[in-house]
């Protein structure tokens, strides 16, 4: 009896002072000092995931369905979620983050992911626009909805697919090619209706009205009306 209270003394005490590894010599089944050695892993520079996983996984075989257990589970899968950012994995770190979600709906957990998440989709975006791979840049800014919010916004990614557009736009207009440099300028419009194309405008509005008027010249009416119009 007196063994058993001087053993159960020293894990309190263990705990108390947070030193796990001493609570679980006395007792490696021990649910604090197991979610305690996690957490502490979790906040080493860099996390040590894998040994905060392993952590939970003996605990939850001692105390299965623990909050405890669940929101450091939950932890552990958004520091996942940021490792696979830092290496740019962004589809795994989607899947990292929906774990953590199925956890907890916690914000205090779950917005660090979200918001690399967001800025990370966000750079993607503008990393195609930049060469004019737009279909990909519209995908990745869909990504990034996902996690935006008022805080980390997809705006500057739709800044980079309106700029490619009117590039766009000019190679099309200075190639005479009008009808799909039409399209460009319809698509930015409808992508940022409050951004200031009146430069794109005035280059096709001037386009048009060459077109116009080299038609007249080849006596060509209908397509001059058409130019007009």
């Amino acid at each position: 009896m007196v063994q058993a209270s001087w053993r159960v003394a020293n894990i309190q005490a263990a705990l108390k002072q947070q030193d796990w590894q001493e609570a679980l010599k006395q007792d490696p089944d021990n649910v604090s000092a197991l979610v305690g050695l996690a957490r502490k892993h979790l906040g080493e520079q860099p996390p040590d995931i894998d040994r905060a996983f392993a952590d939970l996984d003996r605990a939850e075989r001692v105390a299965p369905g623990s909050e405890d257990i669940k929101m450091t589970r939950a932890a552990a899968y958004v520091a996942r979620a940021l490792e696979n950012v830092a290496k740019t994995q962004l589809d795994d770190a989607g899947k990292s983050l929906s774990e953590a979600e199925r956890l907890t709906t916690s914000n205090n957990v779950l917005d660090p992911a979200k918001h690399a998440l967001a800025m990370a989709w966000v750079a993607r975006s503008i990393q195609f626009a930049r060469v004019d791979k737009l279909d990909e840049a519209y995908a990745a800014i869909r990504q990034a909805q996902r996690y935006a919010d008022k805080q980390y916004s997809v705006k500057s990614a739709e800044e980079a697919i309106c700029d490619a557009r009117v590039m766009r736009l000019e190679k099309h207009a200075i190639a005479g090619r009008l009808m799909e440099a039409e399209k460009e300028l319809e698509e930015a419009r409808r992508l940022l209706p409050g951004r200031d194309l009146s430069k794109a405008e005035s280059l096709l509005a001037n386009s048009w009205i060459r077109e116009g008027e080299a038609a007249i010249a080849k006596g060509d009416f209908q397509a001059a009306l058409k130019a007009c119009g």
